[in-house]
This record gives C-alpha cells, sequence and structure tokens, in this order.
C-alpha cells in the first residue's frame, strides 16, 4: 500500500520476489504503488519505516531520487547506516541518531531540514495550507517546494494526502469505528473521499481492507 514513509525492508534468512526479483534487502520509497510480494517459506524479515526526510542522511540519496521506486539496498551508496542495517547490527539507531545530529547542526537551514519541518507540521495537521508552513518556518512557497521535491519526493500537498492516508489505515485496522467516522476524524470531506483515497494509494477499499484484516494480514493485497 502507497504511504508517505520510506520503507527499508531486510531479510534476516530467505528471500522475497519483488517485481520478478529475488531479493534480500531492499529500500521502498514513498507513494511506490502497490507491490505484489511473494514469501520463501522460510523468510524472516525485518522492517523499518522512516520519514523520507531522513534519506539524505541514512542512505546518502535524496528522498526525491526514491520517491514512487524499489532499490535493493546494494545498489545505494553504502553509508554507514545502510551498512549496519545490512550486517544486522544492533547500533544502526545509534548510527542513524549521529548522523541526523550531525546533519542538523551543518546543514540547518538545509533542503533536508526544511522537509523535515514540513513533515513535523503536516504530520501535526495535513490540513495546513503550503502558505501556512512557510509563514510557520520563515521561507517562501517556493523554496518549501523545492526543498520538499528534492528531499521528499513528494509536494507538501501529497505529503499532506498520504499522512492522512496513513492515519485513516491506522483507524481502519486499529479502531472499531465506522468508516464515515473515520472519515470525518482523518479530514476527509466524506467517506466517498477517503474511499477513493484508498483505491488511488492502496488499490483497495477501506471496507475491503477492514475484512482482509479480520482475517489474517496475509489476506491483503
Amino acid at each position: 500500500m502507497a504511504t508517505s514513509s520510506l520503507k527499508i525492508i531486510i531479510a534476516r534468512s530467505g528471500t522475497f520476489g519483488v517485481m520478478g526479483r529475488k531479493r534480500t534487502a531492499f529500500v521502498v520509497g514513498p507513494r511506490t504503488s502497490p507491490l505484489r510480494v511473494t514469501y520463501a517459506p522460510e523468510v524472516d524479515c525485518r522492517e523499518w519505516s522512516l520519514p523520507p526526510w531522513m534519506s539524505s542522511a541514512l542512505l546518502d540519496v535524496p528522498g526525491g531520487e526514491l520517491s514512487g521506486r524499489v532499490f535493493d539496498l546494494a545498489d545505494l551508496p553504502l553509508s554507514p547506516f545502510a551498512k549496519s542495517l545490512m550486517e544486522n547490527d544492533a547500533g544502526s539507531l545509534q548510527i542513524a541518531r549521529a548522523a541526523l545530529a550531525d546533519q542538523s547542526a551543518t546543514r540547518r537551514r538545509s533542503d533536508s531540514m526544511i522537509a523535515n519541518a514540513v513533515w513535523d507540521l503536516l504530520q501535526e495537521d495535513p490540513h495546513r495550507s503550503i502558505r501556512a508552513v512557510g509563514e510557520r518556518l520563515g521561507v517562501s512557497t517556493r523554496r518549501l517546494q523545492q526543498a520538499a521535491g528534492r528531499e521528499l519526493g513528494l509536494s507538501p500537498k501529497e505529503i499532506g494526502r498520504l499522512v492522512r492516508h496513513d492515519r485513516a489505515v491506522k483507524m481502519v485496522l486499529g479502531r472499531d469505528l465506522s468508516l464515515a467516522k473515520i472519515a470525518h476524524d482523518a479530514g476527509y470531506a466524506d467517506q466517498s473521499h477517503m474511499t477513493r483515497e484508498f483505491v488511488e494509494f492502496g488499490a483497495i477499499t477501506p471496507a475491503r481492507l477492514r475484512k482482509a484484516s479480520h482475517h489474517g494480514a496475509k489476506a491483503v493485497p
């Protein structure tokens, strides 16, 4: 299901079949179309779901280059963080924090830092206007759009849509509320609006997703 996140998936054992290729460690960019993934019987994997603004600091690749695409982790620059993940090193999160701290100290107004702030503000309220976000950060709308596009591969408007979709998916799967109530609480105009967004981003309706989740994760495409 397409989301606003950057996903890193690594098999400790076994392999995945993704887009006709066997893979053991791969990265899925934000807003990637739904994938059909097959699993070897013995597969054991870990998955990290990260904000796409972290891509530059952790993978040495701007999120804009990853958006809507799938890469083998080995095909990306072998940053300390990526190397740590591939070696299943428990210290990978410490490396991530160090990379982000270093970037924060040296590039406070960089594209990555602006994209980070855009992400956080839209997580708080996906209905914030681009102008309001720019005013909050003290940068022009054009500068904000350039930074988000380069670092996230998404426009601020797309970030808002995907954040709202992520929120609604969690509510569909985790809360016993009517779909109309979820649509309202997640910020959609109505239930039909939410359904259209689900089909576009995940190729599945909210009702079907909820029904499939009741039969186990394997039933969800």
